[in-house]
């Protein structure tokens, strides 16, 4: 009865009976993970009011299952929502993917579908921006481990998210852009080690 009602409400986002969208609005976000799986394809509905409505709820689902208790409930939604980074996604999809993502994100759960986003020129920056604000030890490994793979511009930014993270285990690699040719590299790795109060010899 339940996953009935909830389809019911679901299908009320694409329709043109108010009332009834109001009631899905105020409903599913209190099926939880459930509902999730139903509202990832309005995202692709190309009508604002539907897709809108439809993240809206994501994100409170998400803010939902971060709580205490609902571990399991987390990394379900966690892997339904890493469905919208995948390679075949469009990237406004990816895009929304990314946003919601950090929040949910539990600390030991892989992160590949995103790290492979820094490869991307067009979505790197809300990869790796998606990447420090999760902050869990994969995300830290995937910007450090991406330093050796781009160009100075994207390394400066890496270094600064790194700075920001205080991430111990990219010290020894980071000090080694302390002698960048670029002065900006330079700089961003001398941030990303001051925290621990030493400096270039």
């Amino acid at each position: 009865a339940f996953a009935s009602q909830m389809d019911v409400w679901i299908s009320a986002l694409s329709g043109d009976n108010e009332a009834a969208k109001i009631e899905a609005r105020q409903m599913l976000p209190r099926m939880g993970g459930a509902a999730v799986p139903g509202l990832l394809p309005l995202l692709k509905v190309e009508r604002q009011e539907v897709w809108r409505v439809a993240y809206r709820i994501l994100v409170d689902i998400v803010n939902e299952v971060t709580a205490a208790g609902r571990e399991e409930e987390r990394k379900t939604v966690t892997a339904a929502l890493m469905t919208l980074v995948e390679p075949p996604q469009p990237k406004p999809l990816k895009e929304i993917g990314l946003r919601l993502l950090p929040i949910a994100l539990p600390e030991r759960y892989d992160v590949s579908p995103i790290a492979a986003l820094l490869d991307d020129k067009e979505l790197r920056e809300p990869a790796r921006a998606a990447l420090e604000l999760a902050g869990t030890e994969p995300a830290r490994a995937a910007l450090r481990d991406a330093l050796s793979k781009t160009d100075p511009e994207f390394q400066y930014a890496l270094l600064n998210s790194l700075a920001v993270l205080q991430d111990a285990e990219s010290l020894s690699t980071v000090e080694s852009y302390l002698r960048h040719s670029d002065a900006r590299v330079r700089a961003a790795a001398a941030r990303a080690v001051a925290w621990t109060g030493r400096s270039e010899e």
